[in-house]
């Protein structure tokens, strides 16, 4: 059996930022997580900052992938997340690239995982 293991290619996608540093912070995090896993991770935002939504979208499309993952690197489920966010994802991928597959993760504030965080951190 030929068992090919799907290019995926996700999307970390932050509010961002004025403040340079921050953008930074997210377009390294997703570079460092890139390098220590086997999927390609593209940090962008919903807006202020670059890459925008749609540029990341592009890029990632450009590799041809089978699917792209959004991760929405939000703490709560507000209006960005649950309303802008799949409205630019789903405008852009109708017009660009309307089979290649799209996957929705929850956002990070959803996480079970992020209250062990905390509480060791407390």
């Amino acid at each position: 059996m030929n068992f090919t293991q799907k290019k995926i290619i996700i999307l970390l996608i932050a509010h961002g930022s004025r403040k340079q540093a921050a953008n930074q912070e997210v377009i390294h995090l997703a570079q460092k997580l890139s390098q220590k896993s086997s999927q390609k991770i593209i940090g962008c935002f919903l807006e202020i900052a670059q890459p925008d939504i749609p540029t990341a979208l592009e890029r990632a499309i450009k590799e041809k992938p089978d699917m792209i993952k959004i991760l929405p690197y939000f703490l709560t489920q507000g209006r960005h997340v649950t309303e802008d966010i799949p409205r630019i994802v789903n405008d852009k991928m109708q017009s660009t690239s309307p089979h290649t597959e799209i996957k929705w993760m929850d956002y990070i504030g959803s996480q079970v995982q992020l209250e062990d965080l905390i509480l060791n951190l407390i």
